[in-house]
């Protein structure tokens, strides 16, 4: 993704080595977000990457992570924007949640609801214009993939990729063969 963002990043607004940045050591208080409502097998995994944070030596913070009320609509987008920073990273540097609320949805039970699998641990990155990425984190008693998302401060892209770099060096998730599902 680093390779991706250099060739995509506009040289002119930043002149960052994403690639590069991903090897330059960081001291991150991270924020573990503690108002979740997510579904205790995907709260459990989410409890494993916070320790796999804590191994790697960052520190952790309890936080509140800034989900958003959409009943009424964006007409305050840039002022929330503009203020997203103070508010939510005054004391950490990256938070971090669950990618998703539920474990994977199957077909059969997603096919009737285009909202089987929920935005609700997302949007508000993208709401915010906040960096992040999920990656993958663990599997589910299905064998399908459950992911922990990275956020980061407005423009601190470098910090989201080295710390999802960082995690996904030590867990090294890979789907165990006999999980594979036909």
């Amino acid at each position: 993704m680093a390779i991706v963002l250099n060739a995509l990043a506009e040289r002119e607004l930043s002149t960052t080595d994403y690639f590069e940045q991903l090897s330059v050591e960081r001291d991150l208080v991270i924020g573990v977000g503690d108002n979740l409502q997510v579904e205790p097998e995907v709260k459990k995994a989410f409890d494993v990457a916070v320790d796999t944070f804590t191994s790697l030596g960052y520190r952790t913070k309890n936080v509140e992570i800034p989900f958003v009320d959409f009943r009424n609509g964006i007409r305050n987008i840039e002022k929330d924007r503009a203020s997203i920073a103070a508010k939510s990273f005054s004391n950490i540097d990256i938070m971090i949640l669950p990618t998703t609320v539920t474990t994977v949805p199957l077909v059969r039970r997603a096919i009737s609801n285009s909202q089987a699998l929920s935005p609700q641990n997302t949007a508000f990155a993208n709401y915010y214009g906040l960096p992040a990425i999920s990656v993958p984190n663990d599997f589910d008693s299905n064998g399908l993939p459950l992911g922990i998302q990275i956020v980061g401060k407005p423009w601190d892209d470098a910090g989201v990729l080295y710390l999802a770099n960082k995690f996904q060096q030590k867990t090294r998730v890979i789907q165990p063969a006999d999980k594979i599902l036909p």
